[in-house]
């Protein structure tokens, strides 16, 4: 393809993830295929270009702005391309002989062009605080409530590209079947801290069509994913509800932490999800796993088995729908579709959801309680709240909780709740949590049923 050709296919792309719900990864792969002529690299370049757009949307949009020019996918990729490909510009814009190449520049275009050419950087030193962290001005007094100083490092370590983790399936396979499998084909991997199961891709590759990903040794699985799944610390034999499973990751992983023992029922509303779910599980290997479509937060089958067995259930996983706030190095589209409202929906929707989801545990279970947003609202606050109306359960310290699961790994933070920061954060942390903190935001918390 022609780069004529490729920045079409950008702005076609950009304009539908604007006004569709679709998120980005998706609109990707359906243009894939539909344009199967694409090659690799053309595909690559596309998707690398789209995504880092996303990434700077704000700063782009600033200069929109600036010069009096409507905001859209053509005009967002005309500022993109003066400050990373100015000199193939003429060759994206200009190429009258190429019937796939975008429309030609118009004049409000061409002159937003002409006064760009002024500025060699794609940020500028009179640029307010939001944007040049790239977040909607309305949410950076809500980052700025929790890391103060080191708001602009953590939303800058947002807007970066992140790596690919994977956690071995132990079900089918082993590290070194994995490590070795991958390394025949060109693709180097080191472990990760603290989790036995984990490796990182060190240069990015495609992994779904590796043999071995078929076969389900393995799945693609953040690192701080994989650290909060293990804090579920499940057992052999375990009954455990996976309440929000969507396309079952943590059933996975919690499913070979059982050694595929006991019981997982693996819940969710939406039942294209759960049919993602069960084709993962079968490929896994797992056939200790039921999954279930609920109507609600409030299923009747909550309320029987509340009624019937007091819950019933050693572990209760509540990994609610968020803002996802600590996944926006995979998914920056997710940051410019947050509203206000969105979140005071998405609280409220929490709280629902963690009050419904206690029925289901028994005496002496726990209720975990996990979202990968870095907002207190949907974490400290929701905790507090749940505890506050309900005293027959009582907060479980992440400091024992750490040092029950991780053995030798120092605890990064002795607290009742946990919260894994972007990585910019090690910059004023030890070690220790560098090499914790080297994965999305994540947040965990525990809570134990007692009697009253």
């Amino acid at each position: 393809m022609k780069i004529s050709s490729r920045i079409s296919a950008v702005i076609h792309i950009l304009d539908t993830v604007d006004t569709t719900d679709m998120p980005v990864d998706k609109v990707l792969s359906y243009w894939n295929k539909k344009n199967r002529y694409a090659g690799a690299r053309d595909k690559a370049f596309i998707a690398r270009t789209v995504y880092d757009i996303l990434r700077n949307r704000m700063a782009c949009v600033w200069w929109c702005e600036k010069y009096d020019t409507p905001v859209n996918g053509y005009t967002l990729v005309v500022v993109y391309m003066h400050f990373t490909h100015a000199d193939r510009v003429a060759d994206a814009f200009f190429d009258a002989r190429n019937t796939f190449a975008p429309p030609p520049l118009n004049k409000p275009r061409q002159k937003l062009l002409n006064r760009l050419q002024s500025h060699p950087n794609l940020y500028s030193d009179d640029m307010p605080d939001f944007v040049r962290c790239n977040v909607a001005q309305w949410m950076y007094p809500l980052f700025e409530s929790v890391y103060g100083d080191g708001t602009e490092s953590v939303l800058l370590s947002l807007n970066q590209e992140a790596p690919v983790d994977i956690r071995v399936n132990t079900l089918k396979s082993s590290v070194q079947q994995v490590v070795s499998a991958l390394a025949k084909r060109g693709i180097d991997t080191t472990p990760l801290y603290g989790v036995d199961n984990g490796l990182r891709l060190q240069k990015r590759h495609s992994l779904s069509g590796v043999p071995a990903f078929k076969h389900g040794w393995f799945e693609i699985q953040d690192a701080s994913s994989q650290r909060v799944s293990k804090l579920v610390d499940a057992k052999r034999g375990d009954k455990v509800v996976d309440f929000c499973g969507g396309v079952g990751g943590k059933a996975l992983a919690i499913a070979a932490q059982m050694g595929n023992t006991g019981r997982i029922i693996c819940c969710d509303v939406c039942r294209n999800r759960l049919q993602r779910a069960k084709i993962r599980l079968k490929r896994a290997g797992v056939d200790n796993t039921e999954c279930r479509v609920l109507t609600s937060e409030s299923d009747r089958w909550i309320k029987r088995r509340h009624h019937r067995q007091d819950g019933g259930f050693d572990k209760v996983v509540v990994d609610v729908p968020c803002t996802g706030t600590g996944t926006w190095r995979r998914n920056p589209d997710q940051k410019w579709r947050l509203s206000e409202t969105d979140i005071r929906e998405l609280t409220a929707l929490q709280h629902r959801i963690l009050q419904s989801a206690s029925r289901l545990v028994r005496i002496g279970g726990r209720l975990i309680y996990m979202t990968c947003s870095l907002l207190p609202q949907e974490n400290e606050r929701q905790i507090r709240l749940f505890l506050q109306k309900n005293p027959h359960f009582e907060p479980l310290p992440m400091g024992d909780v750490w040092r029950d699961v991780f053995n030798d790994y120092p605890v990064p933070d002795n607290t009742d709740t946990l919260r894994f920061h972007p990585p910019c954060i090690n910059k004023t942390h030890t070690e220790t949590h560098a090499k914790t903190y080297d994965g999305d935001g994540f947040f965990i918390a525990i809570v134990i049923r007692k009697k009253l």
